[in-house]
């Protein structure tokens, strides 16, 4: 009768039962390893995900570059220029993600903007969506570092269309919005 494990009660697993100094069934330890299993999995997800941004992030401007120099292109051969106007859907939903705008910023997106916003060579401005649509993010967008304005050469186009005779008004009075808010830290009121 001393071979019978019938009576012998539940096996426990090396820590006899306890954990976290508090009895646990069998179940319950398998719960609790799954949990912490979980909790490493999600960690490392997290920092997978920062990579992929990174890497989304670098595509998505790449991308817009080329656009912009294939619209460039186009207009100088004397064809609509319809490459930026195709992608920007795709574009504004990746640039309004709130969580990724400052890694767009620190990735160089606004010398981006930039040739988007540019005059064509034949002097005619880029397609009034796309002006609409990057002038609107561009008054959400907030931009600590002054130094990559400057850079990036962004605040020379939003003055261009400012002052162009062809733009339309809602776009002019975004445009001196934005100006004025760019420049207030410069002179300090």
């Amino acid at each position: 009768s001393d071979d019978s494990s019938d009576d012998d009660g539940p096996v426990r697993n090396g820590d006899s039962g306890m954990t976290g100094g508090r009895l646990m069934s069998d179940f319950d330890m398998m719960l609790e390893t799954r949990r912490a299993e979980q909790r490493k999995r999600r960690k490392k997800k997290d920092i997978d995900l920062i990579n992929d941004n990174d890497d989304a992030i670098a595509r998505l401007i790449a991308d817009m570059r080329l656009a912009a120099r294939e619209d460039n292109d186009l207009n100088l051969n004397r064809q609509p220029a319809t490459r930026k106007i195709s992608m920007l859907k795709t574009v504004m939903s990746q640039l309004k993600k709130v969580d990724l705008q400052m890694a767009f910023v620190e990735a160089n997106v606004l010398s981006v903007m930039t040739d988007w916003l540019a005059p064509m060579p034949d002097k005619s401005l880029p397609s009034l969506e796309i002006r609409k649509e990057l002038l609107n993010l561009l008054s959400q967008l907030r931009i600590d570092d002054q130094s990559r304005l400057k850079e990036s050469g962004i605040g020379k186009a939003v003055m261009y269309l400012y002052k162009h005779p062809k733009e339309i008004k809602d776009n002019k009075r975004l445009a001196g919005i934005i100006i004025n808010n760019w420049s207030r830290p410069i002179f300090n009121k």
